[in-house]
């Protein structure tokens, strides 16, 4: 039993180690962002639509097929104007306002590049995006979290069977726990 279960935490473990080095990369760029410097890089351009569209969701997946632009739409505005929207996914956002008078439609995409990518990976969350590829990237996120508790359920289990390596094991499990819960609390109360 022990090289069975030895054998599928070391696998489970290399299947989870790209997630965990993509949220370990985007974290310390969060944490460290004078280190890791991303800045989008700005585009404009216009494009002429038909003038009198008051439906946002429509309008955006005009965009989309005829354009090429791809995400969630989201920040839906009506202005004097017309309508004000972004169309989002990872790594790029599209701001779009539309003229109603006249269909002009001016989109502004920001490009962050593959940091900028890795963050907004790292907070994209549940399987309600209308971009597909986000939600298979929760889809990942959500195996890899359960990954991470089958590993750390199976280490106790394979530490705990190895009799000779219990006391060490008690120790560095105690100073864990104890410095994890001094963080929570640091964190959560001041």
């Amino acid at each position: 039993m022990y090289p069975w279960l030895r054998n599928i935490h070391l696998l489970l473990a290399v299947l989870a180690l790209p997630f965990l080095l993509v949220y370990s990369i985007s974290a310390i760029q969060m944490a460290h962002s004078k280190w890791l410097r991303w800045k989008p890089k700005m585009m404009e351009s216009h494009v002429a639509m038909a003038p009198g569209n008051e439906d946002a969701r429509a309008l955006a997946r005009e965009l989309m097929d005829q354009h090429g632009l791809r995400g969630d739409l989201q920040q839906v505005s009506t202005t004097p104007a017309g309508l004000h929207f972004s169309i989002v996914r990872p790594g790029t956002v599209c701001d779009i306002e539309y003229n109603s008078a006249t269909g002009d439609t001016k989109i502004l995409t920001m490009v962050a590049g593959f940091l900028g990518m890795l963050n907004r990976l790292h907070h994209a969350a549940g399987f309600w995006h209308s971009y597909w590829l986000t939600n298979v990237w929760n889809g990942f996120v959500l195996w890899t979290s359960i990954v991470i508790i089958l590993l750390g359920v199976s280490g106790v289990w394979l530490w705990f069977a190895r009799r000779q390596d219990r006391m060490i094991g008690i120790v560095l499990l105690a100073v864990n726990l104890g410095a994890s819960l001094t963080l929570l609390y640091l964190i959560r109360f001041p």
